[in-house]
């Protein structure tokens, strides 16, 4: 039943404009549905950690873990989980990586790293399974695509960076 807004007559000769009260109250409420929805999204991780922004990609045993959304200017950790093939982890940081993030940290330090054609290639001794971790810092906002290889195996990181 839909509430009806009661209509007086008052003596005084004042323009109600009732319709724009109606309007008001309408863009009221979708204003609070939007920022329910900007709310719940933000909660998720569209803006930062969250389900939505954790990305994990897997091939051949090698795991590569990171934020898909996060802010200019802040950190964020890639982490790479791999079987050592013949006792040492080989990572490949293509050069558009290079171009889209500053490496601020790499744990553990690499035994060797080399620059060929524009990409990074680090060397980490491992017995079994190497845990590595990248910390990185975005280089510009918006979109970005890069490649990073794991003992010859490529993954696509993929993110978006807010100002």
């Amino acid at each position: 039943m839909a509430k009806k807004i009661e209509r007086i007559k008052p003596s005084l000769e004042i323009e109600e404009h009732i319709h724009l009260h109606i309007t008001g109250w309408i863009v009221q409420r979708i204003g609070w549905a939007l920022m329910l929805l900007f709310i719940a999204l933000a909660a998720l991780g569209l803006f930062g950690d969250g389900i939505l922004s954790r990305e994990r990609l897997n091939h051949d045993g090698i795991s590569i873990q990171y934020e898909r959304f996060f802010r200019h200017e802040a950190q964020t950790e890639i982490r790479i989980q791999a079987p050592a093939a013949t006792h040492s982890v080989m990572v490949e940081l293509s050069p558009a990586f290079n171009r889209n993030y500053t490496i601020d940290r790499i744990l553990p330090d690499p035994a060797e790293r080399r620059i060929v054609n524009g990409a990074v290639l680090l060397t980490f001794p491992a017995l079994g399974a190497a845990d590595i971790r990248l910390i990185v810092e975005p280089a510009e906002v918006g979109g970005s695509s890069s490649r990073v290889a794991v003992n010859g195996n490529a993954f696509e990181l993929s993110s978006f960076i807010y100002p």
